[in-house]
């Protein structure tokens, strides 16, 4: 039963500790430490490891008894003999205070004598470590939340500013209150909702009166009015250690009223002072105020189906990549049957052609699909056909005039995945998030890593190319079905639905989902930032940020594939993955553009500060990182036009063509 002394020692530091979940020391063994001690037994026996090393061992019985042994076993680790930190000395000095407290409590005085308390102490010293508290268990403690809460935010914030090379000096104002503006459309119930958690915000209905403007369209009088700021290239890059973030609250233990460390890397603040792509900015710039807007110019870089194939394109090119690996084989259409673009899909068309007539012999069919898109101003899947001849591709280019601005359109004409992974016989794609941020002449991409799944109402069949429920997945078409929500609420399923279904259908291959889908698309998302960040707010207003959404597909192999960004993602909750999905997703963008531009003030009602808000974002990209790595690759390389210049076949874009959207659009992807 004692056949561990360094346990029955341990158990009655837990005892003192005022842990509660721990077995308290019972009478056997405090009377079994009695014994030894009356017997002329040493504590420091007890507790000590068995040392093995005769130099040890010769060490360990000349300085036994020593005055200099308090100083020797601070200084000196008995098992490696090498000299130990001073933070970890002074660590163990106040650890003694508390042990003396713990020996007399549960010992008589008289029945531990001053030489061997002195013993007990030095064991003490080497071998007992006080771990951080873990912030689960702090958090039960309500007083300590709000105070904690309220400290990690301000700390958070001011981090995250000087990761763009600001700092903010807005003076709490006890009555002042910002004001955010909600423009109409489906986006807005959330947003409102979320801005209502918020304390000293309010609701306006007039856009020149706010500091903060959402709307599902770019508001020219807003980002006209923000200030420019020149891109950040001068100035000192400090690293942040990973583990660097602290927080700045002690718990409190009931009874003893010791103070200990919290552990917050649960909190999540990690994933975003941990990435490789933070970094400290200075000197920093400041600022006493700032209005921001939720649409970056020239957005379309990234949002506008054409501008995202050809600038990616030549940023494979650049890095020496085919971007064949990464998005389906495509052209870009602009005059019709006379474009040249259009000569090499002709040949592309035949070549499938003979591929589908030697698919005929083989247990492989191949249909030689296409899918034809308009290269602008396209959402809610609106005029997107499949195609299996080419004079259908034909007569959908020709309608090169768009009806909802009477300008001239071009058209992107896709490969279609004929052999996509389905669920359960259906067609699905994967929705996720980005969050680009403009602020100080500075551009940096966040990823949020919990996205869902959109799933089709019919089964998969490549012959009904006509059915728009079998091929495309968009809520804005598949609502329109009878058999909309019939398998899954709201044809919608999360991660760890996905991921179950593989366990139970695909047991040899369900790991790859975790492994290596959500890693590529991950790295996929980042490659977009990469290619745009030089085209996105050339004219760097400050402030600016927006909330994009990805849609990859995946292959028979698992392998996904970049089909389009949406610069309106739908923010309904339209079901329960999406109720828990969406909302966690846009308050944790919000803390870091807003609740780090807009210090909390005194004005409005105090929030309750019941929990802890887990941050999920992930910083992925920063212009002051990863960009400079990125350029001073291509520079070797030779091919930084590529990424800077913009393709010709982008001239005549405007950002005023992003403006235009349904107010009640599903995704404008444009």
């Amino acid at each position: 039963m004692y056949a561990n002394p360094r346990e029955i020692y341990k158990r009655m530091a837990v005892s003192f500790n005022g842990s509660s979940d721990q077995e308290v020391p019972g009478k056997r063994q405090i009377s079994f430490l009695r014994a030894k001690i009356v017997q002329g037994v040493s504590l420091h026996h007890l507790l000590y490891p068995r040392i093995h090393s005769p130099e040890q061992r010769h060490r360990h019985k000349q300085h036994r008894d020593s005055p200099d042994l308090r100083i020797e076993a601070l200084r000196l680790c008995p098992q490696t003999g090498k000299e130990r930190r001073k933070t970890q000395m002074n660590a163990e000095n106040r650890q003694i205070k508390r042990i003396r407290g713990l020996i007399n409590a549960k010992l008589p005085t008289a029945m531990l004598p001053r030489t061997r308390l002195a013993s007990t102490e030095k064991a003490v010293r080497v071998h007992v470590r006080r771990k951080s508290m873990d912030v689960r268990e702090a958090a039960k403690d309500a007083e300590w939340t709000a105070a904690a809460k309220e400290a990690m935010n301000r700390e958070f914030s001011r981090l995250l500013n000087l990761s763009n090379g600001l700092v903010l000096s807005i003076p709490p104002q006890s009555e002042e209150h910002y004001r955010y503006y909600v423009g109409p459309g489906n986006n807005g119930a959330l947003v409102d909702r979320v801005m209502r958690t918020r304390r000293g915000w309010i609701r306006v209905k007039s856009i020149q009166d706010s500091d903060f403007v959402w709307s599902q369209k770019k508001e020219p009088e807003i980002l006209q009015f923000l200030p420019t700021a020149s891109v950040w290239t001068a100035g000192n890059i400090q690293y942040f250690p990973s583990s660097g973030f602290k927080c700045p609250v002690k718990y409190k233990e009931p009874g003893s009223g010791l103070l200990r460390s919290v552990n917050v890397s649960a909190v999540g603040y990690e994933k975003v002072l941990g990435s490789a792509s933070f970094r400290l900015l200075s000197p920093a710039t400041p600022y006493t105020s700032l209005r921001t807007h939720n649409k970056l110019e020239c957005n379309y870089n990234l949002a506008n189906k054409k501008a995202l194939f050809l600038n990616m394109k030549q940023y494979y090119e650049a890095k020496g990549i085919d971007y064949l690996t990464q998005m389906p084989l495509t052209f870009h259409i602009i005059n019709g049957e006379n474009d040249p673009e259009f000569l090499k899909f002709e040949a592309a068309f035949r070549e499938g052609e003979r591929k589908k007539e030697q698919s005929k012999w083989s247990s492989a069919a191949f249909f030689n699909l296409w899918i034809v898109k308009p290269g602008e101003n396209s959402n809610q899947g609106r005029d997107i056909t499949v195609a299996s001849m080419i004079e259908h591709v034909k007569s959908e280019i020709r309608k090169n005039v768009c009806p909802i601005t009477g300008k001239r359109r071009s058209y992107i004409v896709q490969k279609y995945i004929e052999t996509p992974f389905l669920y359960k016989n259906r067609k699905f794609d994967l929705r996720c998030y980005s969050l680009i941020t403009s602020i100080n002449g500075v551009i940096q991409g966040y990823y949020y890593p919990e996205g869902y799944i959109r799933t089709s109402c019919r089964e998969f069949d490549l012959e009904s190319v006509w059915d728009r429920f079998i091929h495309l997945t968009n809520d804005a078409v598949q609502k329109h079905s009878e058999d909309y929500g019939r398998f899954e609420m709201g044809n919608k399923l999360s991660y760890l639905d996905f991921q179950k279904y593989l366990e139970l259908r695909f047991p040899a291959i369900s790991q790859q989902f975790q492994t290596q889908v959500l890693p590529s698309i991950r790295q996929l998302v980042k490659d977009t930032m990469e290619a745009t960040f030089l085209k996105l707010d050339p004219k760097r207003r400050n402030a600016s940020f927006e909330v994009f959404g990805y849609d990859f597909m995946l292959d028979s192999d698992l392998k996904p594939w970049l089909i389009e960004v949406n610069t309106n993602p739908c923010l309904e909750l339209s079901s329960a993955v999406l109720g828990r999905v969406i909302p966690s997703m846009l308050e944790g963008a919000f803390k870091i553009v807003l609740d780090s531009w807009f210090p909390e003030t005194g004005g409005g009602q105090k929030k309750k500060a019941e929990t802890l808000y887990e941050n999920r974002w992930e910083l992925l990209f920063s212009e002051t990182v990863d960009g400079r790595v990125l350029l001073e690759e291509l520079g070797r390389r030779g091919t930084v036009d590529l990424v800077e210049r913009e393709d010709p076949a982008l001239a005549d874009m405007s950002d005023e063509e992003e403006t235009h959207s349904d107010p009640e659009s599903e995704d404008s992807g444009n």
